[in-house]
């Protein structure tokens, strides 16, 4: 572009200034552009290496679930504002997953709903026994709204906020999403969550995975 902007000025007897600075925009925007995917871009891709370990946590957490009997799946939902909504509304995206075969992995809906929503708005770990009629408060999606989201019949959800970090790596207060861990299996809650012993060692896990979750949203 430099090189362009030279060739014009030296065989062009009457300048356009218009075309000059155009041309100059676009020598900017080409560096600008550069600089992004050289160097911000690879950095902010936390990326690579982020779920690397996202991966590798994950697998230990499904392979302990395995050994208990039960088959279990895990995503991070992010806030994000959609441009459909004029950027007004947030709403939950899936942004990772790991063992998510059904349709719902490319589910996006408001922060207020499921389990998730309720977490994002406490900041509290939450386990909630789907079998349990009694939990449909918590849950706030309708029959409309699961087949329109292709959820499958959830037995299990347990939820984790994903906060926000500083340069120091501590916490702001500030809920960027949420990390969830979920089943489909029947007792899957008795099994995993009532079970003190199991219950530690799940969410210890979780915890460790948390913790990296946060250290890639916040990058």
């Amino acid at each position: 572009m430099g090189a362009l902007i030279g060739v014009y000025l030296k065989t062009n007897p009457n300048i356009s200034w218009w075309i000059v600075g155009g041309l100059l925009g676009g020598l900017i925007l080409s560096a600008v552009l550069a600089s992004y995917f050289t160097h911000i871009r690879p950095a902010r891709d936390a990326s690579t290496v982020g779920r690397l370990l996202l991966d590798h946590i994950g697998t230990r957490i499904v392979k302990y679930c395995d050994e208990k009997g039960i088959a279990v799946r895990l995503n991070v939902l992010v806030v994000y504002r959609p441009l459909r909504f004029l950027f007004l509304m947030r709403r939950f995206k899936v942004r990772w997953s790991l063992e998510m075969h059904h349709a719902d992995g490319g589910a996006d809906f408001g922060i207020r709903k499921g389990v998730a929503g309720r977490v994002f708005a406490t900041g509290v770990n939450l386990a909630i026994d789907m079998e349990n009629p009694n939990n449909q408060g918590v849950w706030k999606f309708t029959e409309r709204d699961c087949r329109r989201l292709k959820f499958p019949s959830h037995t299990l959800i347990w939820s984790f906020p994903v906060c926000e970090l500083n340069k120091e790596n501590y916490i702001t207060g500030r809920v960027l999403g949420t990390l969830n861990l979920d089943s489909l299996e029947p007792n899957a809650f008795n099994i995993l969550v009532a079970d003190q012993a199991v219950r530690n060692e799940v969410e210890l896990m979780m915890q460790e995975l948390q913790d990296v979750v946060s250290k890639v949203a916040s990058f």
